[in-house]
């Protein structure tokens, strides 16, 4: 990995006490000039390889693919999502199985398929709706489109993951969607941010290190909510979304005695959880 260029100080900490004048990426450039293209250092306890230049981040990426397949262990975000699920889940064979029946499923349910368009077209309609609503109310002072945008496309994901839509207005859907972009906001833009460097702040019970474990916990009461509403009404004849078809594969791999399978419900909480908020804050 290359010569080691010593210790980096977390950003959020050199900020704090102006430790670091200068952006991330020219001190790690500048760094390159004494230890080489490819050096380590440590972020915290975390070890992190450099590559610096064209040639070598090139040579990285075409002739070592295989490498980068696996997914960085942020410390944050590994508390909350356990390295489960499909976004931030380590690469292996659990990921590959996990991935390739949500693709295979959502497929079915018309991702990239022009099934979906009355869908979108449905979220469009509302939106239309509301925009000439709120143009007459508010005028020349301007609307606010994110939360139109935000529910119209998170209901798309809704349809297609959880087989039901809300309506724009529903107080408990707007609440949701407000605690992901928050939790988001506190993972990356906060003292929070120090979880990554040391992961026992998170437990502490003060501030916003309090706030996104309630974050975490009202998102994690409304999506159980759903799963098991699910599972009391399934019907393996007619599945609804990703979730039913979950459920149907679980029941699946118990019949052929696959009493190490990954398809958990557990692990459709994670899953559930990585489709919601990458198809709401991304």
């Amino acid at each position: 990995i290359g010569n080691f260029g010593g210790f980096l100080i977390p950003p959020a900490i050199s900020r704090r006490f102006e430790l670091q004048p200068r952006s991330v990426m020219v001190a790690l450039t500048s760094q390159a000039n004494v230890y080489g293209n490819i050096y380590s250092l440590f972020v915290g306890s975390q070890l992190v390889v450099v590559l610096n230049g064209y040639e070598v981040v090139k040579d990285a990426l075409s002739n070592h693919p295989e490498v980068f397949s696996d997914r960085p262990d942020v410390p944050a975000i590994s508390i909350l999502t356990k390295r489960k699920g499909i976004v931030f889940a380590p690469y292996g064979q659990v990921w590959r199985k996990q991935r390739k029946f949500c693709h295979t499923t959502l497929r079915n349910f018309g991702l990239g398929k022009l099934s979906l368009e009355p869908c979108i077209q449905q979220g469009l309609v509302t939106v239309k709706a509301e925009l000439l609503r709120l143009n007459k109310e508010h005028g020349d002072a301007g609307v606010n489109l994110h939360p139109l945008i935000s529910n119209a496309v998170s209901n798309v994901i809704c349809s297609m993951i959880l087989g039901q839509r809300f309506h724009h207005e529903d107080p408990e859907f707007r609440a949701i969607l407000g605690l992901m972009s928050r939790g988001l906001e506190i993972c990356i833009n906060s003292p929070a941010v120090l979880i990554n460097a040391f992961s026992l702040l998170y437990y502490l019970p003060f501030g916003v290190f309090k706030e996104l474990r309630q974050v975490e916990r009202d998102i994690t009461v409304f999506l159980k909510r759903i799963i098991a509403n699910h599972r009391k009404t399934l019907d393996p004849e007619n599945p609804r979304d990703l979730a039913d078809m979950y459920f149907i594969e679980m029941l699946a791999q118990h019949a052929a005695g696959e009493e190490n399978s990954s398809f958990t419900e557990d692990y459709l909480f994670y899953i559930i959880g990585d489709l919601f908020i990458a198809g709401t804050d991304t």
